[in-house]
């Protein structure tokens, strides 16, 4: 078992493939090292840091923001050793055997058969997919924006004032100015969102936006933006904030013409 859905045949297959490359991998060490008995309810990260763990007899579940993703059964390999994101946790949840290996012996292992250092990479190779394979399972069908990624290089224009909005853009990557009648007024860094109010105001656009850097854009229609915004609240969250920054900009423009007057 692989998980608590159902999956293909293809990654099942994928799945097994993976155990027979590491049954192979590690079968030159198991006359060598000592089963580890992992006690119920063991955090493996923390009981292992940085180690490469070959479970022996038993199952664990590998977590992802306290949200189940996989198991890992007898004959699976856990990678410790490069395995640093905070928020990613592996339970024991029954007692299990397991042999575990320091990082460099791991390294000195992979260099005493010919082949162990290809079955390694087979093996990360299969492991790669099937988490892929995953994440597609647990992605909505339902889900299936019109991923428009966009390339400017520096000088090209990004938005033209006056043009009819279709759609409001983010920065990916790159930074570009803002111009207002030829002067420039603003500027705008990665992450930022930007041509949201007259694409959400349906009216032309107000400024013109102009490429200073090589820049990767993503361009969001009409027509994705309702679904997208369910599935990336910060971009929500981004899109407040540039709003509040403008809305905060204009206020401070009039308290300054208020002052002259």
């Amino acid at each position: 078992m692989l998980t608590i859905v159902d999956v293909p045949q293809e990654v099942s297959s994928r799945y097994q493939q993976s155990k027979q490359l590491a049954a192979q991998l590690f079968a030159s060490v198991r006359g060598k090292q000592e089963e580890v008995a992992v006690p119920a309810q063991t955090s493996l990260k923390d009981a292992y840091p940085s180690r490469i763990v070959y479970i022996v007899n038993g199952m664990v579940k590998y977590l992802y923001n306290d949200k189940f993703i996989r198991f890992y059964s007898t004959g699976d390999i856990l990678d410790l050793s490069s395995n640093t994101t905070v928020c990613s946790e592996v339970i024991s949840e029954f007692a299990i055997k397991a042999l575990v290996l320091e990082r460099d012996e791991f390294r000195q292992l992979l260099t005493v058969e010919d082949n162990s250092l290809s079955l390694w990479m087979d093996y990360q190779q299969a492991t790669s997919e099937i988490m892929h394979a995953l994440t597609s399972l647990f992605t909505s069908a339902d889900f299936k924006p019109d991923i428009d990624m966009r390339q400017y290089h520096p000088g090209a224009v990004i938005i033209r004032q006056g043009d009819n909005p279709d759609s409001l853009f983010e920065m990916i990557e790159g930074a570009a100015d803002v111009y207002l009648n030829s002067t420039k007024v603003g500027e705008i860094g990665r992450g930022e969102v930007f041509g949201e109010i007259s694409f959400l105001a349906a009216s032309p656009r107000t400024a013109s936006v102009t490429a200073t850097r090589q820049c990767l854009v993503q361009a969001i229609n009409g027509a994705d933006f309702e679904k997208i915004v369910t599935y990336r609240p910060a971009l929500i969250y981004s899109l407040s904030k540039t709003l509040a920054k403008r809305l905060t900009d204009v206020n401070e423009k009039l308290i300054r013409i208020a002052s002259l007057t």
